[in-house]
């Protein structure tokens, strides 16, 4: 299971990086300019770059190094938007200030929250519901068991 997940995160960041290098040049050439403003920035960030790279993360059992895989993404992404180089030696935190942007591991916490709350509200017999509260019984396999999703909630 967990070696799927990761799979489908690196194919998730991959493609990302192939979408986000076409219009790269753009928005470099523009941050260098100084036609784009924070609010503009802001918004490419949430409705391109987060939606892309948090669809679907409200059932994901996140790992650390999964976290951070998007972490990294992410401000690289923000980084060639802003005109930012390696060279300039902006920390990301101070980055993410800059443009009023929360940090996404903060943001996985928020989406798996309110899909929690969204099953917690539903019927007794939704299928949804079910699921959740389902036990697989039999013994557990030898070693340190995968963290389920209610853990990671």
């Amino acid at each position: 299971m967990a070696e799927s997940f990761d799979a489908v995160v690196k194919f998730c960041l991959r493609l990302m990086a192939e979408h986000f290098a076409s219009s790269r040049l753009t928005w470099t050439a523009d941050a260098l300019r100084g036609t784009l403003t924070c609010v503009t920035t802001r918004l490419f960030i949430h409705s391109f770059i987060r939606s892309f790279l948090l669809h679907g993360s409200e059932t994901w059992p996140v790992r650390k190094e999964n976290v951070v895989a998007l972490q990294r993404a992410e401000m690289r992404m923000v980084g060639w938007m802003c005109g930012v180089k390696l060279k300039d030696r902006l920390p990301s935190k101070e980055l993410g200030e800059r443009l009023g942007v929360d940090d996404i591991a903060l943001v996985l916490q928020q989406n798996r929250l309110r899909w929690y709350g969204h099953v917690l509200r539903k019927d007794d017999d939704d299928w949804v519901k079910k699921c959740m509260e389902y036990e697989v019984e039999g013994p557990r396999p030898r070693g340190r068991p995968k963290r389920t999703w209610r853990e990671v909630v």
